[in-house]
């Protein structure tokens, strides 16, 4: 796979959920447990796949400004926080906000993903059935009505009860539109934006 580079489509959050997010962020960074995704910066991950040369993808992508524009207007609704227990893809306890209104992105990414499919598929090694076909057909699992847009925070070990029921009965209400969508390359604990789309 060395000759492949991992590509993320993301959206960037606005002012108030980049602040709640970063502020989550920081507050995890204080915990000894072991931990994924602190360092990336705040984003709603679209889909992610192995791709051979970036730039295609991104030339590609600035020729489908209808389809990349879609969604610049919309408005997500942010009003439930959630745990993803034993995460499908690097186990451990992911912490994040859902997306209420989720139907319009939804919509967003099944587009997205069926007009720049990944070339080869990312490793999801404990994905249950119901995921399977759309990640031999499209290499990646998660599409249209099985896609829960969200914003993580962290993904983390050995998560007390108390830590976890203290997350989920936070209050928190945010409706705003995103400020970027983007494409990034991800390493191991970061993501290097390539290119704004706008």
């Amino acid at each position: 796979m060395q000759n492949y580079r991992k590509l993320g489509f993301f959206l960037i959050p606005g002012k108030e959920m980049n602040r709640e997010l970063l502020d989550m962020k920081k507050y995890f960074k204080k915990f000894n447990n072991k931990q994924n995704f602190l360092n990336h910066f705040p984003h709603l991950t679209l889909f992610h796949g192995l791709y051979r040369r970036q730039e295609d993808v991104i030339e590609r992508l600035k020729k489908e400004k209808d389809l990349i524009t879609n969604i610049k207007d919309y408005k997500y609704k942010i009003q439930k926080q959630f745990i993803f227990e034993d995460d499908l893809e690097n186990g451990f306890s992911t912490l994040v906000y859902l997306v209420n209104n989720k139907n319009e992105l939804q919509n967003f990414q099944e587009n997205l993903l069926n007009t720049f499919i990944p070339e080869a598929r990312s490793d999801f090694t404990k994905l249950n059935n119901e995921y399977k076909n759309d990640f031999l057909e499209k290499n990646y699992p998660f599409i249209g009505s099985k896609y829960i847009p969200h914003f993580t925070i962290t993904n983390i070990e050995k998560l007390s009860n108390s830590e976890k029921e203290q997350f989920l009965n936070k209050s928190v209400t945010i409706f705003e539109k995103f400020k970027q969508l983007v494409v990034g390359e991800i390493f191991d604990d970061e993501i290097k934006v390539l290119e704004k789309l706008w």
